[in-house]
């Protein structure tokens, strides 16, 4: 994400400083993305909104609370991750409590989401339990899970706006 922010990928060519330009900035030197081991990397968005990419042991990560949370390569993942993080999730997004407000007025957020990302791994792994599990929802109506299976002839064949182009794959 902090690539794609800051152009630093050669392959998209066009740059759009929409997300970067909305990314609080604590020093006058800083693009608005922290680097730290303890905590992770993070960054805040000028509407409060935070992203916080987990770092270092699984364990050091406990009791920190999203409304999305992104596995990639969830395949190659620990189940202690699953375990720990999965619940950061437990809290209804549309739970709201204060002085002075009216849930007629405010709008209803987005319900938390929970993202299994990666490639086929072994079918004794976690990520291949939840793959099999949201299809089974998936099938039966649940509106709630989606799965998707994308071989390697998409990305073979990619359009843009409807038209062929070039694929990065070969």
């Amino acid at each position: 994400m902090e690539d794609i922010a800051t152009n630093n990928i050669k392959t998209i060519v066009a740059t759009n400083s929409v997300f970067i330009d909305e990314l609080k900035k604590t020093k006058s030197d800083s693009d608005g993305f922290t680097h730290d081991f303890k905590t992770g990397n993070h960054c805040e968005l000028l509407n409060g909104s935070k992203v916080n990419a987990i770092a270092g042991s699984s364990r050091s990560a406990r009791g920190r609370r999203s409304n999305v949370n992104v596995y990639d390569e969830s395949g190659f993942i620990s189940e202690e991750t699953f375990t720990i993080s999965e619940p950061y999730l437990a809290q209804d997004s549309t739970f709201k409590l204060g002085g002075n407000f009216d849930s007629a007025v405010n709008p209803v957020d987005i319900p938390n989401i929970r993202l299994y990302i990666g490639s086929a791994s072994d079918t004794n792994s976690y990520f291949y339990r939840k793959y099999k599990e949201g299809t089974k929802q998936m099938l039966i109506g649940n509106n709630k899970y989606f799965v998707a299976d994308i071989t390697c002839e998409i990305p073979k064949a990619p359009t843009v706006n409807g038209h062929p182009v070039t694929p990065l794959l070969s």
